[in-house]
């Protein structure tokens, strides 16, 4: 721990352990964040809009099916 906070103290606190400047290494790592954030606020939205259909319409006389729950995100 004193070794790594020697090399950020001589480099200007600057320095990660990959060896470069922490501009460069969380603009990586938000990039994959911000992805990975999309992608399971899609799959959250999804999966509750398919919930939703199958289970909340009680006034049907039916039940959608999965298929018919997807292809209604879909078109969305």
């Amino acid at each position: 721990m004193a070794v790594m906070m020697t090399v950020y103290r001589e480099l200007g606190w600057r320095a990660t352990i990959f060896g470069e400047n922490e501009e460069g290494f969380y603009d990586r790592i938000g990039l994959g964040r911000k992805f990975l954030s999309v992608l399971g606020g899609y799959l959250i939205i999804s999966l509750s809009v398919m919930i939703g259909l199958i289970y909340g319409r009680k006034e049907r006389s039916h039940v959608l099916s999965l298929l018919e729950a997807e292809t209604y995100i879909v078109t969305l």
